[in-house]
């Protein structure tokens, strides 16, 4: 199967460096897992891009996280987040791209 670009719905908050966002997702388990991002990987709740400065200081916002659809498994999917990680979300929790890239999604922010 080739891989897709999706995406996960998260929270984002500010990371330490201006173009660093954190972001907040839940897993197929429940547990949440948290990890950091450039913001060209991130979405706003509309779908459209994060920008550098978004979210204000001391706020969260709902959103998205870019995903690669790797592979399905009872109900889950398994996709590679853009710290690298591999991670078991929920599919039906799993939402198109908006827009394809050509960049792969696992980047060293």
């Amino acid at each position: 199967m080739a891989s897709r670009l999706k995406a996960v719905p998260c929270k984002i908050t500010r990371g330490s460096f201006s173009g660093e966002k954190m972001f907040h997702i839940t897993l197929a388990d429940g547990q949440a897992y948290t990890s950091l991002s450039s913001y060209v990987h991130l979405l706003k709740s509309d779908k459209t891009p994060l920008e550098k400065q978004e979210p204000a200081d001391d706020l969260e916002i709902e959103g998205y996280v870019a995903a690669r659809l790797l592979n399905r498994e009872n109900g889950n999917v398994i996709v590679e987040i853009p710290d690298g990680e591999l991670v078991m979300i929920a599919a039906n929790n799993l939402v198109s791209f908006p827009r394809e890239s050509k960049d792969h999604v696992s980047v060293g922010s």
